[in-house]
C-alpha cells in the first residue's frame, strides 16, 4: 500500500468515525437544542412525556438578624379532558417549613429563622410527570378576542408589575404588529408578535433579580426568558388577548441540567370548541407547544402585587454592612423520557425536512470528496 492508499484510507476511517459519533450525540432531545441555534429549524422531536426527579437547594449566608424564605407549593395541572399535564408525585422538604398557608389561592411555605452567622440551606426534592402538549391550531381553527371569555379579560387585560399594556410604545408597536382590525383573529394576532419577537430581539440574561420591564426590553431589543415573556404578555394584551406567566424550571439538554425559567400562557379560542389555555416559550422558538422536560411551579393570577411578591423569594434583616449571598438552584437527580416521541414542525423549517440526516450526509459528502480529490493526486 502507498502513501496515497494510506492516506485514502485514513480519510475514509474518519468519515466512517464522525457518521458514528454524530448518530450517537443527535438524540431527539439533543437534535432538539441544536435546531434552536438554526436560523431555519428542521423538525423538532419530543418525548412524549418524562419521570424526573430535581432537587432545588436554597442556600442564604451572611450576618443576619432575621431572615424569611418563601415560594409556592406546585400543584398537579390537568388538561380539558382531565389527563394529567404535570402530576406532582410527591415533595420532600428539609427542614421542613416554618408555616404553610394559602396565598393567591395556591399553597404558600415559608421558612424564616433568627440570627444568622454563617449558612443555612433548604432542599426540596420534587419527583414529577410530565407531559408534552401540542395544540395543532391554524389560522382558520382559532376564533377572534371577541370570542374570548369576559373573566378572562377582566383578569390579563390591565397593566401588572412590568407588563404594561397601557405605554404608548406598546400600544403603538402592538398595533404596527397585529393591524388595525379591533377584533383580529387570536391565532394571526400572537402568531405575528411571536414572529416579530423572533425577528427583532435576543436572549441576554441580567444582571439583576428583577426582570426588566416591557418597555426596557424593547428599547434594549434583548431579554432573558422573563423580559421577553413580559414583553409578549404587554403586546397581547395591548391587543386585547389576555396573557401571562407561567414559572417554574426546565431542562436544558445541551448543558443536561435545570434552570429557572419562565414562558406565556394566553387564551385559545376555536371555532369548533375546546377552546382552552395555550403556551409559548419565545426565547425557545416553541409557540403552541409545551415540552415535557419543564417543571411548573406557579403562574401570575393578573395582581401586579402578587407577581412581584414571586419574585422575591428571600427577605432579610442584616446584622452588619455586608449584604448576605442567595442562591437558589435545581439539580437533576433521575430524568427519564417515554420511548414514544411527537415530531413538531418548527415554526421556521421546511416540512419534511429532517436535521440528521442532512448534516451526516453533508459532512459524508464533504469528507468523501476530500478522499476522492487526494486519490486523484
Amino acid at each position: 500500500m502507498d502513501e496515497r492508499d494510506r492516506r485514502a484510507m485514513k480519510a475514509v476511517i474518519a468519515v466512517f468515525l464522525l457518521i458514528v459519533i454524530l448518530l450517537a450525540i443527535l438524540t431527539p432531545s439533543v437534535r432538539q437544542q441544536m435546531e434552536n441555534l438554526l436560523e431555519n429549524p428542521s423538525i423538532r422531536e419530543y418525548p412524549v412525556s418524562a419521570d424526573f426527579t430535581l432537587e432545588r437547594t436554597i442556600t442564604i449566608s451572611g450576618s443576619l438578624n432575621d431572615w424569611i424564605i418563601d415560594f409556592p407549593e406546585p400543584e398537579s395541572i390537568s388538561d380539558t379532558a382531565g389527563n394529567y399535564v404535570q402530576e406532582i408525585k410527591s415533595i420532600n422538604y428539609n427542614p421542613q417549613p416554618t408555616s404553610t398557608e394559602t396565598r393567591y389561592g395556591t399553597p404558600w411555605l415559608t421558612w424564616q429563622g433568627g440570627p444568622l452567622s454563617g449558612t443555612t440551606t433548604i432542599t426540596v426534592i420534587y419527583k414529577v410527570y410530565s407531559k408534552t402538549m401540542v395544540w395543532d391550531v391554524t389560522s382558520k381553527d382559532s376564533g377572534r378576542v371577541s370570542d374570548i371569555p369576559q373573566d378572562l379579560k377582566n383578569k390579563y387585560l390591565g397593566d401588572e408589575w412590568k407588563i404594561r399594556p397601557s405605554d404608548p410604545q406598546i400600544k403603538a408597536l402592538s398595533k404596527q404588529i397585529v393591524g388595525n382590525d379591533p377584533n383580529p383573529n387570536v391565532y394571526d394576532a400572537t402568531k405575528a408578535i411571536y414572529d416579530w419577537m423572533l425577528d427583532n430581539l435576543t436572549y441576554k440574561t441580567g444582571s439583576s433579580g428583577e426582570p426588566q420591564d416591557c418597555v426596557e426590553t424593547l428599547k434594549n431589543r434583548y431579554g432573558d426568558c422573563d423580559d421577553q415573556s413580559i414583553l409578549f404578555a404587554s403586546l397581547a394584551r395591548a391587543a386585547g388577548i389576555p396573557a401571562w406567566l407561567k414559572f417554574g424550571a426546565l431542562y436544558d439538554s445541551m448543558a443536561g441540567h435545570w434552570g429557572g425559567h419562565g414562558w406565556l400562557l394566553f387564551y385559545m379560542p376555536l371555532n369548533a370548541g375546546n377552546s382552552g389555555t395555550v403556551a409559548v416559550d419565545v426565547v425557545n422558538k416553541e409557540y403552541l407547544v409545551r415540552d415535557c422536560f419543564r417543571f411548573s411551579e406557579w403562574e401570575s393570577d393578573g395582581n401586579g402585587t402578587h407577581l412581584k411578591d414571586y419574585y422575591y423569594t428571600f427577605n432579610a434583616h442584616l446584622s452588619g454592612a455586608t449584604q448576605p449571598q442567595f442562591s437558589d438552584s435545581y439539580d437533576s437527580i433521575s430524568l427519564q423520557e417515554s420511548p414514544e416521541k411527537v415530531r413538531v414542525y418548527g415554526e421556521h423549517s421546511t416540512p419534511g425536512f429532517d436535521i440528521s440526516p442532512f448534516v451526516i450526509s453533508v459532512m459524508a459528502s464533504i469528507s468523501l470528496m476530500a478522499v476522492i480529490k487526494r486519490r486523484r493526486r
